[in-house]
């Protein structure tokens, strides 16, 4: 009896060593570790845009995702935007998302800036609305 639980915990200290070293690290468990997106990111936009019109803009991670990647996005002026997406999908197999920015039409030159932020990295690109 005594050997049988000498072995059964011998047996446990093992396995346990044996996923520690394949953890790479403190990490232990079952199934592959989720692989966070690296900014340095990307937004492109054009340098100006025409209010009342729509533009496309872009915004690029450093590396093909391997899971849908969720970018929030943000501006300094809201109000230049028809429905400002507040996210914006980097789509599994791919390093970035194009979308569209509807503007509303301003009495004067509106400079804004277009903020996006993902897994603690930020990039952001300057937009002109103009009349």
């Amino acid at each position: 009896m005594a050997t049988r639980v000498v072995r059964t915990a011998l047996a446990a200290l093992l396995s346990a060593m044996v996923l520690t070293a394949l953890a790479d690290g403190p990490f232990v468990g079952i199934g592959p570790r989720p692989k966070p997106v690296t900014i340095p990111c990307a937004v492109d936009t054009p340098a100006t845009v025409t209010g009342g019109s729509t533009v496309q803009c872009t915004v690029s991670v450093n590396q093909v995702v391997d899971e849908d990647q969720v970018v929030a996005m943000q501006t300094d002026h809201p109000e230049v935007y028809s429905g400002f997406p507040q996210n914006v999908v980097v789509s599994s197999g791919h390093d970035s998302v194009t979308f569209d920015l509807t503007t509303v039409t301003v009495s004067g030159s509106v400079p804004t800036t277009v903020y996006a932020a993902c897994n603690g990295g930020e990039a952001s690109g300057t937009l002109t609305v103009v009349p």
